[in-house]
Formats: C-alpha cells, structure tokens, sequence
C-alpha cells in the first residue's frame, strides 16, 4: 500500500465509525427515557396503601391479612366501583360494631381506588397491577362484611316483646277498672230507689202516695 493511500484509508474507517456512532445516538434519543425514580416513588406509595389494607382487614376481623388467591384473579378485569356494589339496597349501620365495619371497608375502598389509579399510570407495571387485583378482593370482601352485619342489625335492636306476666297484669288492671265502673252504677241505682221509697210523704204529681192512696185534701 502506498504512502497516499494509509490516509485515505484512515479518513474511511473515521467516516464508518462517525456514523455508527451518530446511528447508535438516534435509536438512543427515539426511546423514550425512563424515569426509575418517579416508578419507585409510585411504587413506594402503592406499598404504604397495600400495608395500611392489610392492618385495617385485621381491624375488621377478616380472615388473613391477604384475600384468597382465587378471589385475587377473579378481580383483574373489575373495577373499584363494581366490587363496591355488593349490599342489597342502601345500609344504615346503626350500633357501634357495625358502625366500626363499616367504616373500615370505605377506608379499604378508598385504598384499592389509590392502588389501581397508579397502578394504570405505570402501565405493564405487573406487580402493581397485583397489587391492585389484591385491593379489590380486599374491598369486596370487607363491603360483603358490612352488609352481613346491617342485615342481622334489626332483630338485635327490636324491643322485646311483652312477656306473659306484663300482658296478664295488664288485664288484671282493666278487668279491675270495669269492676269498679259497674260497682258505681249498682250504687247510684240503690240509692235513688231507696230514696223514692223510704219517704212515705213524697208524693207523685197525681197526688198519689203509693199503695193506690191520694193525699188528703188541704
């Protein structure tokens, strides 16, 4: 090779490896860029929400602190919305232990609405979108225990019935009262016949005495 040659040959493996380079740079700047640090984050607070599920369950007596998986995958393609929709008409929890249940199923909810809202921002996020899954079983499960305690509320705050005693004294009174009610008429009864009769002197408007006698005359 000649000597003219050597630089032109260089000036050609220079020019080959410039445009690797500027190639390389265009496929790097035509993906987008990852922000690790804001899907931590994001992920960060998926946990603090998922954690505060799994205390408030215990709260509320369900069993484990995580649904079972059957209920898990049966919550996938559901909304936060659909699994709230569980009580039979409208619930008004009315003592405290209802009250308390209730309560900590909205919260539970509320929760599982937060999960699922981030977990669609980070898209094919698959742990979140567990996450998600599992806070929908949480909330249905906690709303089905809500309405089971409204439902068994209104035999708990009934009156009780009168028991047997009450209702028979209860009639003793009134049999009592109209007793006395009677014994008042016989009396005023008596009294007048008695009144007509004793008097020989009270006469009727005829002059009549009684007996077929008349008054004598003034």
């Amino acid at each position: 090779m000649s000597v003219v040659g050597r630089p032109v040959l260089g000036v050609i493996v220079a020019m080959m490896v410039g445009a690797m380079l500027v190639s390389v740079w265009a496929c790097s700047a035509a993906r987008p860029m990852v922000n690790y640090e804001r899907i931590d984050a994001r992920k960060q607070e998926i946990a603090m929400l998922w954690a505060q599920i799994r205390e408030w369950r215990q709260d509320a007596g369900l069993r484990g602190v995580e649904p079972p998986t059957r209920e898990i995958i049966k919550m996938r393609k559901m909304s936060v919305a659909s699994v709230t929709r569980v009580c039979h008409g409208e619930i008004d929890p009315r003592t405290p232990r209802c009250q308390d249940m209730c309560s900590l199923a909205d919260a539970i909810c509320e929760n599982a609405e937060s999960i699922c809202r981030i977990a669609r921002e980070l898209e094919d996020d698959h742990w979140a979108r567990d996450k998600c899954a599992s806070s929908k079983a949480s909330c249905k499960e906690a709303k089905q225990a809500c309405c089971r305690c409204c439902s068994e509320e209104p035999a708990a705050m009934a009156p009780p019935p009168p028991t047997g005693d009450e209702g028979d004294e209860g009639g003793e009174d009134d049999s009592r009262a109209e007793d006395a009610a009677g014994a008042d008429d016989d009396t005023d009864a008596a009294w007048g016949s008695d009144a007509a009769g004793d008097d020989p002197d009270v006469a009727n408007e005829d002059g009549d005495l009684g007996d077929g006698k008349r008054a004598p005359p003034e």
